[in-house]
């Protein structure tokens, strides 16, 4: 969904680069956030396995031309393109403006790129969109390959959609500005009939806000949302691997025990790519496993409990828990602490100080209290003088 800023005088769209599995999706944003001036873009956040294979997505924030007056910003995505991913596909489409379809050149590739615009058809039919009406620009991409199939031959595959095209070998750069120009002027043009109150295939939103949405709030929203489906994609990767129809190493490739990890801050498979003026890229913590907590602060009330931030041995035998919370609608994120005892007494350590205590406490005697013992005779005559004293009276 387009947002109009009118605090920052800014419209915000945003664009999904889409396709068959190692098309070239990651490679065009790469490449793209690569060639742009340095002063119109954003961190590059490349959500990745270990092989450089998308795992979530591709995320980077860019500024790119005006309209209608106003600043365009877009926030660039790529999908992971393997079969069993359709719903993390459909997570990350979710309010998107405008797609790219990165298909690949390779002749063995035909199949995959054709499964991949029905993906593509079928996710936006899941949004109330229509290929033949939403702004999709087709990348016809690898064009550096010796055996790479015919432009014409590619674009018989897809006759049906009528959709403009740009040739690419985004691994060089070449295409990838002249794909964005396209596709962001097609968003454009869109925002701009939404303007001026024609009906249009995208929705447009009115907010007046001076700060700017912060990268890890935009990732985090997103992520919380893919882990709702993504256990039942890795249920399904699996079922695909038994029967043969994928295989298993491809599956292994995106379970989180081959993720590769470091100990920074932070999120799962994130890498942030440094600028062509630096000289490292920093490989980041993984989110892991989403935490469910029973009892929340108030004025924490619909936020989650996303990671465990950190977690403090104390010494009285509790711990403090630091954790992060995300409110998945507004992406505002808080930090709750939290000071837990553990219930199992018998593995509770003891301070030196409270062991020293207990040690000089004088020994209790052997023989049962006696309380029990007068409470029950008190009882006793109190019930015996009230049956006599009845007596008495009758």
């Amino acid at each position: 969904m387009a947002v109009i800023n009118f605090a920052r005088r800014e419209i915000e769209a945003k664009i999904v680069y889409y396709g068959p599995a190692l098309s070239g999706k990651t490679t065009n944003v790469k490449a793209t956030h690569a060639k742009l001036n340095r002063a119109d873009i954003g961190k590059l956040h490349i959500l990745s396995t270990e092989d450089d294979r998308t795992l979530f997505f591709d995320y980077t924030p860019i500024t790119h031309g005006e309209i209608a007056g106003f600043t365009a910003k877009f926030k660039l995505f790529s999908v992971p393109g393997q079969a069993f991913y359709k719903e993390t596909r459909q997570v990350v489409l979710g309010g998107a403006d405008a797609v790219v379809f990165v298909i690949d050149s390779h002749p063995e590739r035909q199949k995959a790129n054709i499964d991949a615009i029905q993906d593509l058809v079928s996710n936006l039919a899941h949004h109330g969109l229509d290929i033949q009406t939403f702004p999709v620009v087709l990348q016809i991409n690898k064009r550096d390959l010796p055996n790479a199939r015919s432009v014409a031959d590619i674009l018989a595959d897809f006759s049906d959609y009528d959709l403009p095209h740009k040739e690419a070998t985004a691994i060089r750069g070449d295409g990838v500005i002249e794909t964005l120009d396209l596709v962001t002027g097609l968003a454009a043009d869109r925002v701009r009939e939404k303007l001026v109150g024609q009906e249009t295939s995208i929705s447009l939103k009115a907010i007046n806000k001076e700060e700017e949405e912060d990268d890890q709030a935009v990732i985090l929203r997103h992520l919380l949302a893919i882990q709702k489906v993504r256990g039942s994609e890795e249920e399904t990767a699996k079922e695909m691997a038994r029967k043969g129809l994928i295989d298993q190493s491809e599956v292994a490739a995106f379970f989180s025990e081959f993720v590769e990890q470091t100990t920074e801050e932070g999120l799962q498979g994130e890498k942030h790519i440094a600028n062509e003026d630096e000289d490292h890229t920093d490989h980041v913590l993984p989110m892991g496993p989403r935490v469910d907590l029973p009892i929340m602060h108030p004025a924490l009330k619909g936020y989650q409990a996303v990671r465990i931030l950190e977690s403090t041995p104390l010494p009285d035998g509790r711990f403090r828990l630091d954790v992060l919370c995300l409110h998945p609608e507004t992406g505002e994120r808080s930090r709750l602490t939290l000071n837990l005892r553990s219930t199992e007494r018998k593995e509770r350590t003891l301070t030196p100080k409270v062991q020293q205590a207990r040690r000089q406490q004088p020994p209790k005697e052997k023989g049962g209290s006696m309380w029990p013992f007068i409470v029950l005779a008190a009882a006793c005559g109190a019930g015996l003088g009230y049956f006599i004293a009845l007596r008495f009276v009758s």
